[in-house]
């Protein structure tokens, strides 16, 4: 994982790696806050999930950035298998095109690096795969989404 860089500080975005029910609610917000309106299975499912995301041997580390004491950006990052998935990379449309995306993005790749993990992957929407490839991922394949029609 040389090939991505460290998170570098900033000094408007405070990232914190998530340890409590109150930093995991502000996650589930920004993840639900991606849908209008905002999404209330997204609360119940961290509602349900907290519990056990918040265990210190869960495979799943959440990180989030702060703008002026404010969520706006977050991340998550699983490991398995030697290998780190990341996930969730969420930033406020408001806050979006000014690097938080890619700041939280880096801390979490650094938590699997302190993690001793050498891989990350990800899957990423065609609009935002130029951001992972300025920080360094390649693209490696592509994937086909498919959804179940209802009625």
């Amino acid at each position: 994982m040389t090939e991505i860089p460290l998170p570098s500080p900033d000094t408007d975005l405070k990232v914190v790696t998530v340890t409590n029910r109150e930093q995991l609610r502000h996650y589930a917000e920004l993840m639900a806050r991606n849908w209008t309106p905002p999404s209330p299975a997204v609360f119940d499912f961290f509602e349900a999930a907290g519990p056990a995301i918040l265990r210190s041997e869960c495979a799943s580390t959440f990180v989030v950035g702060y703008l002026a004491g404010e969520p706006v950006a977050g991340a998550e990052i699983h490991l398995a298998a030697g290998v780190a998935g990341l996930y969730g990379v969420v930033a406020l449309e408001a806050h979006r095109r000014r690097g938080f995306g890619t700041a939280v993005t880096l801390a979490a790749v650094d938590r699997a690096r302190a993690a001793g993990v050498e891989r990350v992957v990800l899957q990423a929407f065609e609009d935002g795969a130029p951001v992972y490839e300025r920080i360094g991922f390649t693209p490696v394949g592509t994937y086909t989404e498919y959804a179940l029609r209802r009625g």
